[in-house]
């Protein structure tokens, strides 16, 4: 049960962190499909669950702006009531039936940080983590800038300097991508085999992508928090 008039009460960021985390959804599930890998419950992905994943894609795309300006003014509005519907129910099934992949696994490696990278939301880091599978798996310029586009727009920090990653060592980054590909981690539903080197590649290309898309292009995100600066 979920009460959509005491979620617009909350801060939007906490709105934006479960639009981050549902936003992995269909694309984690894609990758376990393509590798006829495993979900949570041990089983293979289904179509259903593929189906309900998508459906929540598609629902982020059409109303997460709507729904984060109805959130910032503490208001319940149709497009609020989906994005709701999709953070909680559609993602909630989709990655029981579809499973995850690499995204989920970044946000584990983010626990051996201490410190300022400490303070970022399950969902904020699941969203870079959507980026940096993205990137391992090659996906061309033109598409990789639509969800640039659209996760900078929401508001997503997605740079290492928004994430606070300038401040940690090298040492603590290469503990963070040994983390993110530890055995056991849903990281090994990808389609092929990612390394640690990969990881850490696969976030500069990240922030190189998003440093080069704000230098080119005017962005104004719908929320805003001083956290990421």
């Amino acid at each position: 049960m979920a009460d959509t008039q005491v979620i617009a009460q909350a801060p939007t960021r906490t709105l934006l962190a479960g639009i981050g985390d549902a936003f992995s959804t269909y694309y984690e599930g894609l990758e376990v499909a393509k590798s006829h890998g495993y979900t949570l419950a041990g089983g293979h992905p289904t179509d259903a669950g593929l189906a309900v994943a998508r459906q929540c894609a598609d629902t982020l795309w059409k109303y997460s702006y709507q729904a984060l300006e109805a959130s910032e003014n503490n208001t319940v509005t149709t497009a609020l009531e989906k994005v709701v519907e999709a953070n909680i129910l559609l993602s909630g099934l989709g990655a029981e039936g579809a499973g995850l992949a690499a995204a989920h696994s970044i946000y584990d490696g983010f626990s051996v940080l201490k410190g300022d990278p400490g303070k970022f939301r399950h969902g904020e880091e699941v969203a870079l983590g959507v980026m940096i599978q993205l990137v391992l798996i090659g996906t061309p310029q033109k598409e990789l800038d639509k969800f640039i586009e659209f996760l900078l727009t929401c508001g997503f920090p997605l740079t290492k300097k928004e994430f606070h990653l300038d401040k940690v060592s090298q040492s603590e980054l290469e503990a963070f991508a040994k983390k993110s590909t530890d055995k056991g981690e849903t990281i090994e539903n990808m389609s092929f085999k990612v390394s640690p080197e990969m990881i850490l590649e696969a976030l500069d290309g990240v922030d190189a992508a998003v440093t080069r898309y704000r230098e080119t292009h005017s962005i104004h995100p719908v929320f805003v928090d001083k956290v990421f600066g």
